[in-house]
């Protein structure tokens, strides 16, 4: 048993099905939804997470431009669901579900695969957790995607990292962790990497846009002190916006590492306040250094 999974196991004992309310909300409106493509619900329980990175894959298999998508990814979800026999004679046991969250398809159709909530499958070694796994369809060692499927693959990395807050930096191929088990997602769609992580670096910046939600209670222990925070963010990362009654000075972010990080001060009667704060999973953290050195630690939610 991975060391992770023992946290959950309880959990995933008692956990049922995803129901289509229950599941994440999508990121971006143009996604074929599971209910559209006529998909069954997960047939086990699965692990839990949080994306914080985007792995990109490809099908291993040469893409069929002229097969309805809501049929390939039927298929797939029987394939994942069963006990099976892969070509080099390993056995694959039953997924809960499809492996991967998104499916992008040779005409850039994007469709919902498993709920992004919950943790990816894979027949090679490497941890999975926390991360965004999109497929598309097509060996990339042989041929290359389609002007679509590249398309669809950098609107849905933006929606993903607007969602989520995850940077450039996170952008890996399935080879890249598991070097030496596999050749996904392929040469062709790897060389496309610069592309994707330059989308993701502007989902990143607008994951900070909004409405939040920010506790400033001085302690762990201490109640709930809930204060509006109001985030603009323009193209060159200048960041504006309100924290409670206080106008945001100088605000600066940094999308080009792992997640999406920020800097302001406030004004006060006794003098400026510096906060620091970096967005992961769609959460704020987030420290204050007060005029007198004093610091507080607090995170920000969205609000709906």
């Amino acid at each position: 048993m991975r060391p992770y999974l023992a946290a959950f196991v309880l959990a995933m004992l008692t956990a049922g099905p995803v129901s289509a309310q229950e599941r994440t909300p999508l990121p971006d409106a143009s996604v074929v939804t599971r209910e559209a493509w006529g998909g069954a619900p997960p047939v086990a329980p699965m692990i839990p997470q949080t994306p914080r990175a985007l792995t990109i894959h490809h099908s291993g298999t040469p893409m069929h431009p002229e097969r309805d998508p809501a049929e390939t990814v039927r298929n797939l979800y029987a394939f994942s669901t069963r006990r099976d026999t892969l070509g080099d004679g390993t056995v694959k046991e039953p997924w809960a579900d499809i492996p991967y969250h998104f499916y992008i398809a040779p005409d850039g159709t994007v469709l919902e695969a498993r709920d992004v909530a919950f943790e990816g499958d894979t027949n090679t070694r490497y941890d999975l957790s926390n991360q965004a796994l999109v497929v598309l369809e097509g060996n990339f060692e042989i041929e290359s995607p389609t002007d679509a499927q590249l398309a669809a693959l950098l609107d849905l990395s933006e929606a993903l990292a607007r969602r989520w807050g995850f940077g450039p930096t996170t952008v890996e191929g399935h080879r890249d962790h598991a070097p030496g088990q596999t050749v996904c997602p392929g040469d062709a769609l790897e060389a496309q990497f610069p592309a994707i992580r330059l989308a993701v670096a502007r989902g990143a910046r607008q994951s900070l846009e909004g409405s939040w939600h920010a506790d400033l209670r001085p302690a762990p222990e201490a109640p709930a002190d809930l204060r509006p925070l109001v985030l603009s963010v323009d193209a060159e990362g200048r960041l504006s916006g309100t924290l409670g009654d206080a106008a945001l000075v100088g605000g600066r972010t940094d999308v080009a590492w792992d997640a999406a990080r920020f800097t302001f001060e406030v004004d006060g009667p006794d003098g400026s306040s510096v906060v620091q704060g970096t967005v992961r999973g769609g959460r704020i953290d987030a420290t204050t250094t007060g005029p007198d050195g004093a610091l507080t630690v607090w995170t920000a939610t969205r609000a709906e």
